[in-house]
């Protein structure tokens, strides 16, 4: 029994999609810088940032939605994929992010949509399912 939001495969769940996550992609958008995007397709919600401190800019904005909308992005099921190696002081700072993003995971690869992200993924790992 739900008590709250729209069931999986409800017609309505794109529209509810679109009014909560349209207002979210603007403010997320005034906050990008040249070469940064935002992107959500179905309920996932994708940042490419220019370094790895950005994203102190990003999460209370993400808190805020939460808050406000009552929808959240999940920071269990949540990746930062970083695009270069990252130096101890980085690996630092992203363990001293808020309590409720500790359980992000950081790394060079992650699924996105079912597919295998990252700029070190080989070939292999990326259709190693599909095989």
């Amino acid at each position: 029994m739900m008590h709250a939001g729209i069931a999986q495969g409800n017609g309505l769940s794109m529209d509810f999609f679109n009014l909560l996550y349209g207002p979210l992609l603007w403010k997320l958008g005034q906050k990008l810088r040249t070469g940064e995007i935002a992107r959500c397709y179905a309920d996932d919600l994708a940042l490419a940032l220019c370094s790895i401190g950005r994203l102190r800019t990003f999460t209370p904005i993400l808190d805020a939605f939460e808050d406000l909308a009552g929808v959240g992005q999940g920071p269990k099921k949540c990746h930062w994929v970083v695009v270069k190696p990252l130096t101890q002081r980085q690996r630092n700072w992203a363990r001293d992010l808020p309590a409720q993003w500790s359980d992000v995971r950081l790394g060079y690869k992650a699924k996105y949509l079912g597919i295998l992200m990252g700029l070190w993924v080989t070939n292999e790992e990326r259709f190693a399912p599909a095989l």
